[in-house]
């Protein structure tokens, strides 16, 4: 870079089709993962900003997607790094301002091992289906707890200013159905990464689990590791179905109560 630019300057990589595999940006910090466990034993890991410091700027791809989207406070056993894309042509593309410059570039597979192009894909579609469900169940897990805390702030401000049973008790009904659907997601009793040996793992840590072994070694993906992917994925399938039935039944009526009692939206305390 001949000056710091003012623009973003951003990195992507894209498959042989165009679709954007991974994107970092010199503005925003690409999102990571928690791990205590990674704490623990490797200390702060390094910047995921793109550098751009006059003159030459460097960053290398570890040829993985980004890292799954795990709620910030979750307690897990095991990586949550994106899989690693199979051998075959990519694309890098980096924009600043009004200027583009894409190149394509090859990814080689270890050439001491027999394994096929069609074996390493089939590792691939695995874990990234696996990634996927993963983060998708974390998602499920964030509604959960905002609408629980929606819920739980409301009704304690209503119960504040007066107290109506008929409110409190659909308050109630709609937080220990959405803290059901959590207790399935993730194991809310762990608070540190030992604790993951005293309690089971719940659908997210199971996830988690089967990610790193389709992720290691180099193989197409064992009958089992498909077999139990179908399963963690019908399981997280129930319990989206059960979070989209619990916000259309449970909450909406307690919805409905709080704006037929004709509660404000703006309660001020007594001065």
């Amino acid at each position: 870079l001949p000056a710091v630019p003012e623009d973003e300057l951003t990195l992507e990589i894209l498959d042989r089709q165009g679709q954007v595999l991974r994107s970092l940006s010199s503005q925003k910090e690409e999102p990571q993962a928690p791990s205590p466990w990674r704490r623990f034993m490797t200390g702060p890991t390094p910047s995921r900003q793109l550098a751009t410091e006059t003159g030459l700027n460097r960053y290398v791809w570890n040829l993985r997607l980004a890292d799954a989207s795990i709620a910030e406070d979750a307690v897990l056993w095991g990586s949550a790094r994106g899989p690693k894309v199979p051998p075959g042509t990519y694309q890098a593309r980096l924009s600043v301002g009004e200027t583009t410059i894409t190149t394509d570039f090859e990814i080689l597979g270890d050439p001491r091992l027999a394994t096929s192009v069609a074996e390493y894909q089939q590792q691939f579609e695995l874990a990234k289906n696996t990634w996927e469900a993963l983060s998708e169940s974390h998602r499920a897990l964030e509604t959960a707890r905002d609408v629980r805390q929606q819920i739980a702030d409301l009704a304690a401000r209503l119960q504040a200013e007066q107290e109506d049973e008929e409110i409190a008790t659909a308050a109630q009904l709609s937080q220990d159905a959405l803290t059901a659907i959590e207790n399935k997601i993730y194991q809310s009793s762990s608070e540190s990464s030992q604790d993951v040996l005293n309690f089971p793992p719940q659908l997210d840590n199971q996830l988690l689990g089967l990610l790193g072994v389709v992720s290691s070694g180099n193989t197409a993906p064992t009958a089992g590791a498909i077999q139990r992917y179908e399963d963690l994925r019908a399981e997280l399938e129930a319990v989206q179905t059960e979070l989209r039935e619990v916000l259309a039944t449970q909450v909406l009526a307690f919805t409905d109560l709080v704006e037929n009692k004709q509660v404000p939206a703006i309660i001020v305390p007594t001065l």
